[in-house]
């Protein structure tokens, strides 16, 4: 793989990405960005997260002129917070670039505040409706214009844009380079790439963000008790940052709602809300200010966040292409991310086994935690927090109520330890069993047990993999990996399937005895 330095790039470009720590450029920027730079029409496949951004920003900072303060650059984009963040990248990596100036039309801002920004800059990003609006204004001159690029532009016609950006490229000059990026490739891309792009070059980067980082769950709930059982989740996982989307605006705000009254330091994220407000949120969001961010997959669209380690379909999405987006929000960068999709109903089964067919995903079936789990983990995750206060200086005045104890009731250091606890334990927050959805045949399942765990580098994908495959197994449920040894739920109808195989089960070379559950 070759460094920035070797891809011709400006001095001044080269200490800005110097500065965000760049050092080498992704699969499709090494790809898009010298191919650009000799003025190649590119039509570029590339998921959220993959240095798309700056494949398309670099050279096109290369073609600006500061002495010429006129439109040069115009990038589209489906959504206020996408363009937004392409202006705060495109900042950054222009840093030393002395005489660049940004103009980013979107609505919901007054519009004179962009008349001003028009004036100078020579950089514009912006959303089809705000732009189209400002070149019938004639506020937007474009007949200087060097580079067009249109970024999410699968995304960007699924909201019905296409009309708006064909006229604003009609207005562009026909001598100028245009780019077209997009996560997926359907015909009407391809036909839109036909109608304004000259011998393009089409660059492909797969998507490798979501194979083997990201376990994907499924948990089947009573539709009046989702909230419930959203807020139990995220209390069970204790993720540091989580991503849960849900299908409507409506459902957005009731569902933050919810989860506030829970302590859950949550935040929302839809089209009708204020710029102002959706800015605020995004940024502390980032900050960890906010830990749970709830949002329509519109507003969220191109929202870059790094370490999101747990993501919840709150509602199951719409489309196959929405849920490989949403999942994508976690398990990057190496990291290990978990998604949990929640299904209410038939109809929402039958569209979750479409996406597990479509993706080729293994996506395992987990009951919800119990009550009894559920006030354990309080308890345990409560004593983690009084054990980690052993670290804090000894504060002036607990020995003195130790005494004043001492002397109150006459109890030794072990009874008083047990009182304080009962202290504490009222102030806990308990939980109550949700109910199950009813089913008109249900299987009884047994729990069985092998002597594998994270120690041995075993995930509930690999598990439910091997499980399938040795033993002809079809469904397996309620997969949990502890240190030492992991735990699954089987069909008491196909335990004479395991029994018959006398084979013990075999992991990485490793051969273990499957046993039940009460045999360990």
């Amino acid at each position: 793989m070759r460094t920035f330095k070797e891809l011709e790039l400006s001095s001044d470009i080269l200490k800005g990405l110097e500065t965000m720590g760049y050092a080498q450029p992704t699969t499709i920027q090494e790809e898009a960005i010298p191919l650009s730079l000799q003025g190649i029409d590119i039509l570029g496949q590339s998921k959220t997260g993959s240095g798309k951004t700056a494949a398309f920003a670099i050279p096109s900072l290369m073609q600006v002129k500061p002495e010429l303060n006129q439109p040069q650059v115009l990038i589209v984009a489906p959504t206020r917070e996408l363009a937004l963040q392409i202006t705060d990248e495109m900042k950054r990596i222009s840093k030393f670039m002395d005489g660049v100036f940004y103009a980013t039309l979107y609505g919901g801002e007054p519009i004179a505040r962009q008349f001003k920004d028009l004036k100078k800059a020579q950089v514009i990003i912006g959303t089809p409706g705000r732009l189209l609006d400002h070149i019938k204004r004639k506020t937007l001159n474009l007949k200087h214009l060097k580079v067009a690029i249109l970024d999410e532009a699968d995304e960007m016609l699924s909201m019905g844009f296409l009309e708006d950006i064909q006229e604003i490229l009609k207005k562009t000059p026909v001598e100028k380079q245009t780019q077209l990026f997009s996560a997926t490739m359907p015909k009407s891309i391809i036909n839109l790439s036909k109608e304004f792009l000259v011998d393009p070059q089409k660059i492909t980067v797969k998507d490798t963000s979501v194979p083997g980082s990201i376990e994907q769950y499924y948990y089947e709930v009573i539709g009046r008790q989702k909230k419930q059982a959203t807020a139990t989740l995220l209390n069970y996982h204790q993720a540091q940052k989580a991503i849960i989307f849900c299908n409507t605006k409506s459902m957005v705000d009731d569902l933050s709602g919810f989860l506030k009254g829970f302590d859950v330091k949550a935040g929302a994220l839809h089209g009708d809300m204020p710029q102002s407000v959706r800015i605020q949120v995004l940024n502390e969001f980032k900050k960890s200010q906010l830990n749970v961010l709830v949002a329509t997959d519109v507003a969220a669209r191109g929202i870059d966040v790094d370490n999101v380690d747990l993501v919840v379909n709150f509602d199951i999405p719409q489309t196959i292409e929405y849920y490989t987006h949403r999942i994508g929000r976690t398990g990057r960068a190496g990291k290990n991310g978990v998604s949990l999709t929640l299904i209410a109903g038939k109809q929402q089964f039958f569209k979750l086994k479409d996406i597990i067919r479509h993706t080729k995903q293994d996506i395992v079936k987990q009951e919800l935690p119990s009550a009894n789990e559920m006030n354990d983990r309080i308890i345990y995750n409560k004593a983690q927090d009084i054990a980690g206060s052993l670290q804090k200086p000894l504060h002036p005045s607990a020995e003195k109520l130790v005494k004043q104890l001492k002397s109150l009731t006459h109890l030794n250091e072990d009874a008083l330890l047990l009182v304080m606890a009962n202290e504490w334990a009222h102030g806990l927050e308990t939980y109550e069993d949700l109910g199950q959805p009813k089913n008109k045949k249900k299987d009884k399942f047994a729990k069985l047990t092998i002597p594998l765990g994270k120690k041995h580098k075993i995930r509930p994908k690999d598990l439910a993999s091997a499980l399938q495959r040795q033993y002809k197994l079809k469904t397996i449920n309620n997969i949990s990996i502890f240190k030492q040894y992991s735990t699954f739920e089987v069909p008491m109808k196909d335990m004479d399937q395991i029994k018959n195989t006398k084979k013990d089960f075999n992991f990485n070379n490793l051969n273990v005895q499957v046993k039940t559950f009460s045999d360990k």
